[in-house]
């Protein structure tokens, strides 16, 4: 069950992308499979995170470099949303 934070990270990325890009999604119907499966992207924007969580109608386990969580507001709500730290890496 999602949680409220992922839930309105979700509509948020909806207004703002839809508002804001022309998007296109091929094979939508393969993320609405029962059970768990791995989404893997090649991930070439910051904003790559932000438009899946807007076009996948499901939660999503993110997972995010330990630098996001330094702000306080920001790692408050990754934290919120269920998004676990990955060890940093220098």
């Amino acid at each position: 069950m999602p949680r409220l934070a992922y839930t309105v990270s979700q509509m948020i990325c909806r207004c703002v992308f839809a508002y804001a890009t022309r998007r296109q999604v091929f094979h939508a119907e393969r993320v609405r499979r029962p059970g768990p499966w791995l989404l893997a992207t090649n991930h070439i924007s910051h904003f790559d995170p932000l438009l899946l969580t807007s076009v996948v109608p499901g939660q999503i386990d993110w997972m995010a470099m330990a630098d996001l969580f330094k702000p306080r507001l920001l790692g408050a709500w990754l934290r919120a949303a269920d998004t676990p730290s990955a060890v940093r890496c220098t």
